[in-house]
């Protein structure tokens, strides 16, 4: 899909108001189509499907008022290419092919819904290639993140050491 089509549908979501966000990421399924042992261990240490993990992050009104180009911009730069990518009010729908010629590829089919103070984004991510464990990985992730408040204010400037 041509960038500025991407652009201009992204740019009908609602954006994200300004403020100190709670993000929480969930890995829902995995598989492996062929797991040596290594690939098994792997998965044991960095694959448990249900458990959680939350980070904060504040969203300035600069950023906000970018809405949701960074993300597209950042799959651009991974070579990434949109096949689809429809948007319905709040809901967004894609479909994204990235890989190079001799590595591993990625095919992410992504659900989201975007609300001004929190959004959900369901990804279903396939990778397939020699250096992927098993050969071929599949998972589901999701992505929930909930205004909780406003920024906190920057620190102070230290004051220089006398000397």
């Amino acid at each position: 899909m041509d960038e500025r089509v991407l652009i201009a549908r992204a740019d009908t979501l609602p954006r994200p108001q300004p403020g100190l966000y709670r993000t929480t990421n969930t890995l829902v399924s995995f598989a492996m189509a062929d797991p040596g042992p290594a690939d098994e261990a792997f998965a044991r240490e960095n694959l448990r499907t249900g458990i959680e993990s939350q980070g904060e992050h504040c969203i300035t009104a600069a950023q906000a008022a970018r809405g949701y180009r960074p993300m597209l911009e950042a799959m651009n730069e991974d070579q990434c290419r949109f096949d689809r990518f429809d948007v319905d009010g709040e809901r967004a729908a894609a479909e994204i092919d990235c890989g190079q010629q001799g590595a591993a590829t990625m095919q992410i089919a992504m659900t989201m819904t975007a609300r001004a103070t929190s959004s959900r984004m369901e990804s279903r991510v396939v990778q397939t290639g020699p250096d992927v464990p098993g050969q071929r990985l599949e998972l589901v992730r999701l992505t929930e993140s909930e205004r909780i408040g406003e920024c906190p204010a920057p620190a102070p400037p230290q004051a220089a050491a006398p000397g």
